[in-house]
């Protein structure tokens, strides 16, 4: 049987768009897990001897709180930090397109007018004790007309703010 010119140039394309759809969640060692269903990850998962308390599998109540960094990275995410009022942080996850958002934005807000730099989402402000939640979602940044990676970035971090 004679093969078509276009089956290989078919495989070629759909093979790298069989994962399109999937939501990933990074993991504490760098690497990243799938977030939903599926068995498929990226980077490598860490062993059971490195896993530790503190790693994101753990559930945020079950961690003790951090005091706020100047700058949120991934590295934060699924944690809880703990801020004074009137303290600030720098947002700051990557080059994707990030979406924050602040569950309670009496307790904690973005301060407006601020020009960022590449890679950073806003400057954030603790102006009341309470707690709330910041989460963002990130997808690729793709120019138009291009192909594009289709996943979801999630980061999540708990905010404790004291007086």
């Amino acid at each position: 049987m004679r093969t078509r010119w276009w089956t290989p140039l078919l495989l070629a394309t759909l093979v790298p768009l069989s994962g399109c759809g999937a939501v990933y969640a990074p993991a504490a060692s760098g690497g990243v897990t799938p977030a939903a269903h599926g068995t498929t990850t990226a980077g490598d998962p860490p062993s059971p001897a490195s896993a530790s308390p503190s790693s994101s599998s753990a559930p945020a109540s079950s961690r003790q709180p951090i005091p706020a960094p100047a700058q949120l990275t991934m590295a934060d995410n699924n944690h809880t930090i703990t801020m004074k009022v009137g303290q600030t942080f720098t947002l700051a996850l990557g080059d994707e397109q990030w979406k924050p958002t602040v569950a309670d934005q009496t307790v904690l807000a973005r301060l407006p007018n601020f020009a960022m730099v590449r890679g950073a989402q806003g400057i954030y402000k603790a102006y009341r004790a309470g707690t709330t939640t910041l989460k963002a979602t990130g997808t690729p940044a793709c120019p138009a007309g291009k192909a594009c990676p289709m996943f979801v970035l999630l980061f999540a971090v708990t905010v404790q703010v004291t007086a």
